[in-house]
């Protein structure tokens, strides 16, 4: 009897892993040189994915509560075309969020869209919405590394 759940346990652990392996997440902010720039906090993961774009499809990204677009890029930053990738490409998950100063001087969170709520609790810094051949999925992003902040001119 033991040795049969063993063998579930395995047969189900191949299967249910994730279609992509993180290999980095990063968050850096970038200061506008003028006030009425406000800031910028830019965030990047980097993945290698296990299946190609007719199987796999990023939709969504919750920072915290806070839903934010999404854009997908290859390895070296240039953009995807029509967001199309190969099984074992390196592809980024670039996302921002915007802060610009109210008629205060106040830097305030430009919600992009403040409709969309997050689909479920989750412990970590970021929730990952995410299709695999029709079937809807989440992946967490415990913690993104901070990188030093860039001033602009």
């Amino acid at each position: 009897m033991k040795l049969i759940a063993i063998i579930l346990l395995c047969f189900f652990g191949w299967f249910s892993g994730t279609p992509f392996k993180q290999i980095d997440a990063t968050e850096q902010t970038t200061m506008g040189g003028r006030q009425e720039s406000g800031k910028s906090v830019n965030y990047s993961i980097k993945f290698v994915v296990k299946h190609s774009s007719t199987k796999l499809e990023f939709n969504d990204l919750w920072l915290g509560v806070d839903n934010v677009d999404i854009y997908l890029r290859k390895a070296d930053g240039s953009f995807l075309l029509n967001n199309q990738f190969e099984k074992g490409d390196t592809v980024l998950v670039v996302a921002y969020k915007r802060y610009l100063p109210n008629k205060g001087g106040i830097l305030e969170l430009k919600k992009e869209h403040p409709d969309k709520s997050v689909p479920k609790e989750y412990e970590g810094s970021a929730i990952l919405k995410y299709t695999l051949k029709g079937k809807t999925k989440y992946y967490i992003i415990p913690e993104f590394k901070k990188l030093s902040k860039v001033n602009m001119p």
